[in-house]
């Protein structure tokens, strides 16, 4: 006999298996949780009997009899997923097929600490109640913050104030739900890792080419954070010495020439001043959202000015890419996040600097490409941690309760 305990284990390995594979064998499922052929079958079976699972046909691969395959059935459960920046933050109810099927957005108030994660927490059961889904079907929430993220203490250290130490359990207590948070960068990195085209690639980075330029590293086919969750803060490069002050508190960054709140500046200035561009004199960046969706049409219709602005900021960030290039010696590089939208405009000016920066042996085996998530890449990677950690204690004091915890026979 097998306890309520370990089965629930068993389960939840399972559906985290066919969340991130689907379409996957029994053989290949109990290859992947260590466990027998046996048992994983009597799961499956069980799964299938509470409506999670179902049988989506014979495989495609080997001789012979073609095994089963399973997959997660659709809108049996859902998970919240928050993005957080500069601006605003983005709230969304997500299948267990990563699609959206409810969203909100607000601004973070001038409060600190229980003020506003309280605040967060009724925004958060406010998309949960008018969506009308069960809140028992829901998994957990994933957060993804922008900023430097002390990983080991869930610690931002440019939201202080919103998530502090201990603040993703506090969020736990208030929406009785496992709450996880990370950076949005390797967040990003992980949905590439997992969904995108980093699939298969165990050495990669992922340029997040946002309001600011992150960088989420996969090493050893591992998401890499460092000692203590901080690295990858690749738009604070001390690249320049032009005495402009960047966000972290220093000079000469990466960001203060090259990520997308300075090319919207750019753009602001170059057309006051006369550069001819299809974007009008009343180009506003401080509506940022609606400003980049501006540069992206201009940028797609051919105004020169823009793309030529674009250009140079890919160039900054070719020096930076050169610099890992020679570090980490990656596979593959991604180009993710919302700039991906623009994509082919950076990767001509990223290269060229890759080319005339790098030791060709080193960097003549390295591709790029952009991604094809956009901005969703951060919303499935906040989704994904959630199933990344499905299998932690975070769990076991906020039970799944669309599991059945009766024993089955071993």
């Amino acid at each position: 006999m097998l306890g309520g305990n370990k089965k629930l284990i068993y389960k939840k390995a399972v559906l985290k298996q066919l969340y991130f594979n689907a379409g996957i064998s029994c053989a290949e499922i109990s290859q992947r949780i260590n466990r027998s052929i046996p048992l994983t079958t009597r799961i499956l079976d069980e799964l299938k009997n509470e409506k999670l699972v179902l049988e989506v046909g014979p495989g495609s691969t080997g001789l012979g009899r073609k095994p089963k395959t399973y997959a997660l059935q659709e809108n049996s459960f859902f998970v919240v997923s928050v993005v957080t920046d500069q601006f605003n933050t983005r709230i969304y109810l997500v299948s267990n097929q990563n699609k959206k099927v409810a969203e909100a957005q607000f601004e973070w108030t001038t409060g600190n600490g229980e003020e506003t994660l309280v605040l967060f927490s009724q925004r958060v059961e406010e998309l949960i109640s008018d969506s009308e889904i069960d809140k028992s079907i829901i998994l957990g929430v994933g957060i993804a913050v922008s900023g430097a993220f002390d990983s080991t203490n869930a610690l931002s250290f440019l939201f202080q104030g919103k998530f502090e130490r201990g603040g993703s359990q506090f969020l736990s207590r208030q929406l009785q739900l496992p709450v996880f948070i990370d950076s949005i960068s390797s967040l990003v990195a992980l949905a590439e890792f997992k969904f995108g085209k980093v699939a298969g690639h165990h050495n990669t980075m992922v340029l997040n080419l946002s309001w600011d330029i992150g960088l989420g590293m996969i090493m050893n086919g591992e998401i890499f954070r460092g000692h203590k969750g901080y690295a990858g803060e690749f738009s604070h490069l001390p690249l320049f010495d032009n005495n402009k002050l960047c966000t972290c508190g220093k000079t000469g960054c990466l960001d203060t020439e090259a990520s997308v709140l300075i090319l919207m500046e750019k753009i602001r200035e170059g057309i006051q001043s006369g550069r001819n561009s299809i974007l009008s004199n009343d180009f506003d960046p401080s509506d940022p959202e609606r400003a980049f969706e501006l540069i992206v049409h201009a940028a797609l219709h051919g105004d020169q000015f823009v793309i030529e602005l674009i250009a140079e900021a890919g160039y900054q960030i070719g020096r930076g890419v050169a610099i890992l290039i020679h570090l980490l010696n990656p596979e593959l590089i991604i180009l993710s996040g919302k700039g991906s939208a623009i994509g082919k405009f950076w990767i001509t000016s990223i290269q060229y600097a890759i080319n005339r920066l790098c030791i060709p042996a080193i960097a003549e085996d390295v591709r790029m490409e952009v991604s094809q998530m956009n901005y969703n890449a951060e919303i499935i990677g906040a989704a994904a941690l959630v199933m990344e950690k499905i299998d932690s204690t975070s769990f076991d004091q906020y039970p799944i309760k669309l599991i059945k915890p009766t024993p089955i026979h071993a």
